[in-house]
């Protein structure tokens, strides 16, 4: 019933729904999720948000599938509860990228240059990172420099996406990174950048025998590069 109500988009079952979601076992209550996803009526947007930060792993993506459908609409109401910087700020953070919304801009720098959490400033690097805007390259540059190495892998996969020449010389400094992940997504990212990036990573590849010159010359072998 729950599954034809979605699929009738019925704003009539909206309550019924939003009630289920308390009372059901978790493989049914991910059936009125679904529904009101689709209806995606704004009254359910509050009960909705309520289940990113109650859903185990598996339900997540169902849920947050539901407020993508929302659009831009649910961002301020995200905001808001960032202010709050609740155990389940990541999850929060990561739904902002999925939305790719120019207002989060600003919030998701806070947090890559503020938090505290390291997984926190990394799902900020990788929202940024879909969002794609150059507003975020300075503080995704220094976030190369972070303490944590999943912030640094977030930040470079960041760079790559946006496509800003001026993470080139970064990029190639952590080729030098102690952790593969970072080295190679900054070997990806240098890859994407075109003309200049391609050229770091040729220079990468005729220096000494060193990881960075394995990884150059991997990536360089992969956009077909002849060198």
């Amino acid at each position: 019933a729950m599954e034809k109500l979605g699929l009738l988009r019925s704003r009539m079952a909206v309550p019924a729904l939003i009630a289920r979601l308390a009372r059901e076992a978790p493989a049914i209550r991910l059936v009125a999720i679904r529904a009101l996803g689709r209806i995606r009526d704004p009254d359910a947007l509050e009960a909705l948000l309520d289940e990113v930060e109650g859903i185990d792993a598996a339900g997540l993506p169902v849920v947050s599938q539901a407020l993508v459908g929302y659009g831009g609409e649910c961002v301020p109401a995200i905001l808001r509860r960032l202010e709050r910087r609740g155990a389940h700020a990541e999850r929060e953070v990561s739904l902002l990228g999925q939305l790719r919304s120019l207002e989060a801009v600003p919030r998701l720098l806070e947090i890559l240059l503020g938090a505290q959490t390291p997984h926190l400033r990394a799902a900020a690097a990788a929202a940024l990172g879909s969002i794609a805007h150059p507003d975020a390259v300075p503080a995704l540059l220094r976030a190369l420099g972070d303490s944590m190495r999943e912030v640094r892998v977030q930040a470079a996969w960041a760079l790559g996406r946006i496509g800003d020449p001026r993470a080139v010389e970064p990029l190639e400094a952590i080729l030098d990174d102690p952790y593969g992940w970072v080295r190679i997504r900054a070997g990806e990212a240098l890859a994407k950048l075109g003309k200049p990036g391609l050229e770091a990573l040729r220079r990468r590849a005729d220096g000494p025998e060193t990881e960075a010159r394995t990884l150059a010359r991997e990536m360089l072998d992969l956009v077909g590069d002849a060198r």
